[in-house]
């Protein structure tokens, strides 16, 4: 398993930027977003990202598994991304 963040939620690798062009656009975005966490091996640190997430409104994040987790994660950077051109820095505000 590819390690991406460190212990404090912050991003220690670089995510593609055609993996963040691709994981946000008009429409359903859960198959592009599906198929870069898989070709990544994109994962979240649970409890950060949970916290994280639960800031945003998420109703049930805890509830959720880890792959849910991450593919919430990654669609919410890559709509960043798409937002404001700048790399996601990690799991904090």
């Amino acid at each position: 398993m590819n390690v991406w963040f460190d212990e404090n939620g912050w991003l220690i690798r670089d995510i593609p930027v055609d993996a963040l062009s691709d994981c946000s656009h008009q429409g359903s975005c859960d198959t592009d977003v599906k198929d870069w966490r898989e070709q990544l091996d994109f994962n979240v640190p649970r409890n950060i990202a949970i916290n994280w997430l639960g800031e945003f409104g998420i109703e049930d994040v805890d509830k959720m598994d880890d792959v849910t987790l991450a593919d919430y994660v990654l669609w919410l950077f890559a709509g960043d991304y798409q937002d404001t051109n700048e790399m996601p820095i990690g799991l904090i505000h």
